[in-house]
Protein backbone atom coordinates (compact mmCIF):
# COMPACT_ATOMS: atom_id res chain seq x y z
CA UNK A 1 0.00 0.00 0.00
CA UNK A 2 2.85 1.83 -0.41
CA UNK A 3 3.74 2.81 3.34
CA UNK A 4 6.84 2.23 5.08
CA UNK A 5 6.92 0.40 8.26
CA UNK A 6 10.03 1.32 10.53
CA UNK A 7 11.22 -1.64 13.20
CA UNK A 8 13.17 -0.50 16.39
CA UNK A 9 15.27 -2.90 18.67
CA UNK A 10 15.19 -5.57 16.10
CA UNK A 11 16.84 -9.06 17.56
CA UNK A 12 18.19 -11.49 15.51
CA UNK A 13 17.13 -15.27 15.88
CA UNK A 14 18.89 -18.02 13.85
CA UNK A 15 16.54 -21.16 14.04
CA UNK A 16 18.35 -24.45 12.46
CA UNK A 17 16.25 -27.55 11.21
CA UNK A 18 17.40 -30.42 9.78
CA UNK A 19 18.70 -33.75 11.15
CA UNK A 20 21.92 -35.25 12.98
CA UNK A 21 24.39 -35.78 10.77
CA UNK A 22 25.90 -39.32 12.16
CA UNK A 23 29.38 -41.35 11.11
CA UNK A 24 31.31 -43.91 12.56
CA UNK A 25 34.80 -44.74 12.31
CA UNK A 26 37.08 -47.56 13.82
CA UNK A 27 40.83 -47.97 14.80
CA UNK A 28 43.14 -50.91 16.09
CA UNK A 29 46.12 -52.61 16.86
CA UNK A 30 47.62 -53.60 14.36
CA UNK A 31 49.95 -56.81 15.52
CA UNK A 32 49.43 -58.74 18.06
CA UNK A 33 51.15 -62.19 19.82
CA UNK A 34 48.66 -64.88 19.92
CA UNK A 35 46.63 -64.57 22.53
CA UNK A 36 46.69 -61.08 23.57
CA UNK A 37 44.69 -58.12 23.97
CA UNK A 38 43.86 -56.01 20.65
CA UNK A 39 42.92 -52.34 21.84
CA UNK A 40 39.95 -51.06 19.39
CA UNK A 41 38.76 -47.22 19.53
CA UNK A 42 35.38 -46.27 17.90
CA UNK A 43 34.84 -42.74 17.00
CA UNK A 44 31.14 -41.55 16.49
CA UNK A 45 30.48 -37.95 15.28
CA UNK A 46 27.90 -35.64 14.58
CA UNK A 47 27.86 -32.82 12.30
CA UNK A 48 24.22 -32.25 11.71
CA UNK A 49 22.30 -29.60 14.01
CA UNK A 50 20.71 -31.61 16.11
CA UNK A 51 21.52 -33.77 18.75
CA UNK A 52 21.75 -37.83 18.23
CA UNK A 53 21.53 -40.81 20.45
CA UNK A 54 22.74 -43.67 18.37
CA UNK A 55 23.38 -47.47 19.30
CA UNK A 56 26.60 -48.75 18.39
CA UNK A 57 27.23 -52.08 17.57
CA UNK A 58 30.12 -54.24 17.69
CA UNK A 59 30.03 -58.21 16.56
CA UNK A 60 33.07 -59.45 17.70
CA UNK A 61 34.35 -62.22 15.57
CA UNK A 62 37.04 -64.43 16.64
CA UNK A 63 37.56 -62.73 19.59
CA UNK A 64 36.45 -62.19 23.16
CA UNK A 65 35.88 -58.72 25.39
CA UNK A 66 37.87 -58.03 28.47
CA UNK A 67 35.45 -57.27 30.98
CA UNK A 68 36.04 -54.08 32.38
CA UNK A 69 37.86 -52.30 29.60
CA UNK A 70 35.10 -50.38 28.09
CA UNK A 71 34.84 -46.46 28.21
CA UNK A 72 32.73 -43.95 26.72
CA UNK A 73 34.16 -40.63 26.32
CA UNK A 74 36.70 -41.45 29.05
CA UNK A 75 34.31 -42.74 31.49
CA UNK A 76 34.18 -46.79 32.27
CA UNK A 77 31.10 -48.33 30.36
CA UNK A 78 30.42 -51.55 30.08
CA UNK A 79 28.10 -52.44 27.01
CA UNK A 80 25.26 -54.47 26.89
CA UNK A 81 27.00 -57.80 25.79
CA UNK A 82 24.93 -60.35 24.06
CA UNK A 83 25.68 -63.70 21.62
CA UNK A 84 24.95 -64.38 17.94
CA UNK A 85 24.92 -67.83 16.45
CA UNK A 86 26.91 -67.61 12.73
CA UNK A 87 26.75 -71.01 10.61
CA UNK A 88 29.23 -70.93 7.83
CA UNK A 89 28.87 -73.14 4.48
CA UNK A 90 30.23 -76.14 6.46
CA UNK A 91 27.71 -76.33 8.75
CA UNK A 92 30.22 -75.30 11.47
CA UNK A 93 28.15 -72.85 13.84
CA UNK A 94 30.48 -70.49 16.04
CA UNK A 95 29.20 -68.32 18.63
CA UNK A 96 30.31 -64.33 18.36
CA UNK A 97 29.72 -61.52 21.18
CA UNK A 98 27.99 -58.45 20.47
CA UNK A 99 28.69 -55.18 22.16
CA UNK A 100 26.38 -52.08 22.11
CA UNK A 101 26.41 -48.77 23.35
CA UNK A 102 24.14 -46.06 23.19
CA UNK A 103 25.91 -43.05 22.86
CA UNK A 104 24.52 -38.97 23.05
CA UNK A 105 25.72 -36.64 20.76
CA UNK A 106 25.07 -33.01 21.27
CA UNK A 107 24.00 -30.74 18.26
CA UNK A 108 26.76 -29.27 15.92
CA UNK A 109 26.80 -25.94 16.12
CA UNK A 110 28.43 -22.51 14.06
CA UNK A 111 31.69 -22.87 16.72
CA UNK A 112 31.32 -26.84 17.21
CA UNK A 113 31.25 -27.96 13.82
CA UNK A 114 31.63 -31.34 14.88
CA UNK A 115 31.00 -33.30 18.21
CA UNK A 116 32.85 -36.31 18.76
CA UNK A 117 32.89 -38.99 21.27
CA UNK A 118 35.09 -42.30 21.58
CA UNK A 119 34.30 -45.82 22.50
CA UNK A 120 37.47 -47.34 23.92
CA UNK A 121 37.80 -51.15 24.55
CA UNK A 122 40.16 -54.12 24.48
CA UNK A 123 39.12 -57.96 23.15
CA UNK A 124 41.61 -61.16 23.58
CA UNK A 125 42.62 -62.96 20.84
CA UNK A 126 42.47 -66.44 20.60
CA UNK A 127 45.59 -68.54 21.65
CA UNK A 128 45.38 -70.52 18.54
CA UNK A 129 45.65 -67.20 15.89
CA UNK A 130 49.22 -67.55 15.00
CA UNK A 131 49.18 -66.24 11.70
CA UNK A 132 45.41 -65.27 11.36
CA UNK A 133 44.19 -61.85 10.41
CA UNK A 134 41.32 -60.48 12.43
CA UNK A 135 38.92 -58.35 11.01
CA UNK A 136 36.57 -56.12 12.77
CA UNK A 137 34.05 -53.54 11.80
CA UNK A 138 31.34 -51.48 14.37
CA UNK A 139 28.12 -50.60 13.41
CA UNK A 140 25.33 -47.62 14.15
CA UNK A 141 22.00 -49.28 14.15
CA UNK A 142 18.31 -48.38 14.65
CA UNK A 143 15.68 -50.54 15.58
CA UNK A 144 11.95 -49.71 14.57
CA UNK A 145 9.00 -51.94 14.88
CA UNK A 146 11.24 -54.72 15.91
CA UNK A 147 13.60 -54.95 13.02
CA UNK A 148 17.53 -53.75 13.88
CA UNK A 149 19.00 -51.93 10.57
CA UNK A 150 22.27 -50.85 10.10
CA UNK A 151 22.36 -47.00 9.94
CA UNK A 152 26.24 -46.67 9.17
CA UNK A 153 29.66 -48.75 8.99
CA UNK A 154 33.05 -48.28 10.05
CA UNK A 155 36.14 -48.86 8.04
CA UNK A 156 36.86 -52.74 9.08
CA UNK A 157 39.90 -53.01 10.93
CA UNK A 158 42.55 -55.75 10.59
CA UNK A 159 44.84 -57.17 13.13
CA UNK A 160 47.91 -59.09 12.24
CA UNK A 161 48.48 -62.46 14.39
CA UNK A 162 51.91 -62.65 14.48
CA UNK A 163 53.37 -66.33 13.99
CA UNK A 164 55.88 -67.98 16.39
CA UNK A 165 58.65 -69.30 15.08
CA UNK A 166 59.93 -72.09 17.58
CA UNK A 167 63.85 -72.83 17.36
CA UNK A 168 65.40 -75.99 18.80
CA UNK A 169 68.57 -77.84 19.16
CA UNK A 170 68.79 -81.13 19.87
CA UNK A 171 71.39 -82.89 22.06
CA UNK A 172 72.91 -86.41 22.70
CA UNK A 173 73.21 -87.52 25.91
CA UNK A 174 76.86 -87.02 26.96
CA UNK A 175 77.60 -84.21 24.25
CA UNK A 176 79.75 -81.79 25.33
CA UNK A 177 79.97 -77.99 24.21
CA UNK A 178 80.21 -74.33 24.92
CA UNK A 179 76.11 -73.83 24.39
CA UNK A 180 74.83 -76.50 26.64
CA UNK A 181 73.73 -75.63 29.91
CA UNK A 182 72.98 -79.47 31.73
Amino acid sequence: NGSKTAIQGTNLIKVYYGKAETDISKSGSATVNAGEEIEYTITVTNTGYMPATVTVRDELQGTTYVEGSAKVAGTSIEPTITTKAITDAEGNTTTHQVLTWTVELEAASDSTKEVTKTIKFKAKSPNDAFGKDIENTANIVETVEGETKVVDSSNKVTTDVNEVTVKYNEYVEGQKGSDLNI
